[in-house]
């Protein structure tokens, strides 16, 4: 599952770059702070389509659907801006955000229903260093052959690439088997007359009311992604200011994400696995805002873009390596409804409606003819950091409810 989702990762890294430059040059980049707001439609639509598919089909064929359809997708994309259907750079744009993480958290579903507590806490952390590997292998290749190839030819590649995640994956479900969801044909032999109850159950609704965490879970993401949203605002204002030149820009840039991918890998493969089984994932998950409080703290007391980057990168480095790895393994001894249904309602929709919703809410200010300073940006986040700190003590302290079903 984890070279599946490297495939998957690198797809999406060919498509993101091409995807928005393309829509800013047609469109121009006035209008991305829109087609962004957007987002959230885009992931509502895309997680109601995965829980009444995982109702019908299971977690197998789900898994399968959706890798196929997205390959396609990306296919036709593709031939469609080469015969200047610009139209679908809308679509596209709003797609590439919602699919990433449609499919990745499939991965990561099927992964917490077939490890134990104590297994998830030594293998997360590589898990997320082999999928990183496919994104940055991607990224080193996509910036060799984006010119000589085309931005929509990169589009292309990146459907292609996305089709053999599908044949892997499925590959792990024939070897170790498909997870049992207890719940499904109860939910398919419902009546029409009770649409509400059965749409509840679909996207995993009734699994927040009787595992609690799951709405603690949703608050860290939820909060987390607004975090970084604002870093990243403060981190590009205070890029811009400090280096007025574009090509300057670009440069500190690519250097910088190059310094997060490779301290992002230590974290992957050598920290978190040491960490998470010493420590367990509450301890895990109450540190890592403190480690942003402290990178916040330096925004507002010396802002400027060496702070504003430290601040930054720290967040990106956790964010897919400690983070995950210890929110991940919170999910290994709930039961099914919870890995399967609501982890897709929390990560699919909780990750791009926060992003999405927040950026919305700044364009509006803006619009309005109200400056943002890069200041602003350093309080707000270390507000909304100490709402993080508080949220992650509601924790539970042990991982003592037993799986509702097995792989086999």
């Amino acid at each position: 599952m984890a070279s599946a989702a490297a495939l998957t990762l690198a797809g999406y890294e060919l498509v993101r770059s091409p995807s928005n430059s393309t829509f800013a040059s047609v469109y121009g980049k006035g209008q991305l702070p829109l087609v962004t707001s957007l987002i959230p439609v885009m992931v509502v639509a895309v997680a109601f389509f995965y829980a009444r598919t995982l109702t019908a089909l299971g977690p197998r064929r789900t898994l399968m659907v959706s890798t196929l359809g997205t390959s396609v997708i990306l296919v036709l994309s593709s031939l469609a801006i080469r015969y200047q259907v610009n139209s679908v750079l809308w679509f596209l744009y709003l797609f590439k955000e919602a699919y990433i993480v449609l499919l990745i958290e499939q991965y990561w579903s099927f992964i917490n229903s077939s490890v134990g507590p104590e297994d998830s806490r030594r293998i997360n952390g590589i898990v997320c260093g082999i999928a990183s590997i496919g994104s940055i292998l991607a990224g080193i290749v996509g910036a060799r052959i984006a010119e000589p190839l085309g931005t929509t030819n990169l589009i292309l590649v990146a459907g292609i690439v996305t089709l053999p995640a599908a044949l892997i994956a499925d590959r792990a479900f024939a070897r170790f088997g498909e997870p049992q969801d207890n719940d499904r044909t109860q939910i398919r032999d419902r009546g029409s007359n009770q649409d509400g109850p059965v749409i509840a159950k679909d996207v995993g609704l009734s699994a927040f009311r009787r595992e609690r965490v799951l709405v603690v879970i949703m608050g860290l993401v939820v909060i987390g992604q607004l975090v970084g949203t604002l870093l990243g605002l403060g981190f590009q204002g205070s890029l811009y200011d400090a280096l007025p030149d574009a090509s300057r820009q670009s440069a500190y840039s690519y250097m910088f994400y190059a310094w997060v991918n490779g301290i992002a890998a230590v974290f992957q493969f050598l920290i978190a696995p040491v960490l998470l089984p010493y420590l367990g994932p509450r301890r895990i998950l109450i540190a890592v805002p403190c480690i942003h409080l402290v990178a916040v703290s330096f925004c507002i007391w010396h802002a400027d873009l060496s702070s504003w980057a430290i601040a930054f990168a720290a967040f990106k480095c956790v964010d897919y390596s400690i983070f995950r790895a210890a929110k991940e393994a919170l999910y290994v001894p709930l039961s099914f409804a919870a890995r399967y249904r609501a982890k897709e309602l929390i990560d699919v929709v909780g990750y791009r409606f926060s992003k999405g919703i927040t950026s919305g809410i700044i364009t509006l200010i803006q619009m309005a003819g109200v400056t943002i300073a890069e200041s602003a940006f350093a309080i707000g986040s270390f507000v909304f950091v100490g709402v993080w700190v508080g949220l992650s003590c509601f924790l539970p302290g042990e991982d003592a409810t037993p799986n509702d079903s097995s792989p086999s």
